[in-house]
């Protein structure tokens, strides 16, 4: 689409008739424009009591409560009932699937949750957990869109074991999970530094013919990533102090905050550093924080330096139980 000062975008030409230069199929709008589902967000906020809130969030579920509406359908589809499914020890097999529209700076992000056991493509067998409009593409609007199944989605990874119930108060049943997360590229952009601890190029880098070509290689790449990127480690590698915390603790990439003693100075000196970085508005000091943030991106698994990098459990949802030995 063609941005207009004046009104709405204009769609470009999809296809040209080479013997008639005016002839041409348009790209056809794949995305509504904001006017045209305002007044029916509106009408389900009436309704349903979803707001659209400053930060583009407009809708969210809890992503332990469908979970357990999955393995409810994972027990009826093999014929037992939800309690000896989880006694059976049957594995939940799932996939987070967030899938981004580019209309220009701003995205329109749904993010859901497929049960891998069922044979079916339909749209109608995915469960939405997030959805979010109206932000920019980066951590952010990752955030904003899954901040509160964040929690959830790293017990799944990093123990595959997940405790679910059917109501908040209700008795926990535990289930092992094998959980995936994919998406588009605009996707995996949001994603990147979230839930994994590899480095940008890493994540970006499209596996060879060789890399895929038996179950062996592709268990091998998978292997050398970086999975155990949680909300702790991502406030370590921002040189951020953890809630309750005064003193930094010491970071896995570098030399920060490995001595006790030194600790407070290099923590006031990394925050005054960041901070004047920041407050130069010049093109000068936008390039200087830019290359500052891409250096530090480098050196610390893509976390970005300071609080903005930390990525701690809303308040109000379980922190994950400690990690069990794979």
């Amino acid at each position: 689409m063609d941005y207009n000062k004046a009104g709405l975008p204009t769609p470009r030409p999809l296809c040209y008739n080479p013997h008639d230069g005016t002839d041409s199929i348009m790209v056809p709008r794949v995305i509504p424009s904001w006017y045209s589902y305002a007044p029916e967000l509106k009408a389900l906020s009436e309704t349903h009591g979803l707001s659209l809130n400053a930060n583009g969030r407009i809708a969210f579920q809890s992503l332990r409560l469908q979970l357990w509406e999955m393995a409810s359908e994972t027990a009826r589809m093999l014929g037992m009932s939800i309690s000896e499914l989880s006694a059976q020890g049957v594995e939940l097999q799932c996939a987070v699937q967030t899938d981004s529209a580019r209309r220009r700076t701003r995205q329109f992000l749904p993010a859901v949750l497929k049960n891998a056991r069922l044979d079916s493509q339909s749209c109608f067998s995915l469960r939405l957990i997030g959805l979010g409009i109206r932000y920019k593409d980066d951590r952010k609007g990752f955030q904003e869109v899954l901040m509160p199944n964040i929690g959830c989605i790293e017990e799944c990874i990093l123990q595959r074991r997940v405790q679910l119930s059917d109501s908040v108060d209700g008795p926990a049943l535990s289930f092992p999970i094998n959980m995936k997360c994919t998406g588009d590229f605009a996707g995996v952009r949001a994603i990147e530094g979230q839930l994994c601890g590899c480095s940008r190029e890493v994540i970006h880098q499209v596996p060879t013919t060789a890399d895929v070509a038996s179950i062996a290689s592709m268990q091998a790449i998978n292997a050398t990533c970086d999975n155990r990127t949680s909300a702790e480690i991502r406030a370590i590698r921002s040189h951020t102090p953890l809630k309750g915390e005064t003193l930094p603790r010491p970071c896995d990439c570098c030399t920060f905050g490995h001595d006790k003693r030194t600790a407070a100075a290099q923590l006031t000196a990394f925050q005054h550093e960041l901070a004047m970085l920041r407050a130069n508005e010049t093109p000068k000091g936008k390039r200087d924080l830019a290359k500052y943030m891409r250096t530090f991106k480098e050196q610390h698994k893509n976390a970005v330096p300071g609080p903005d990098g930390e990525c701690a459990l809303t308040v109000g949802f379980p922190r994950p139980p400690p990690l069990i030995p794979c």
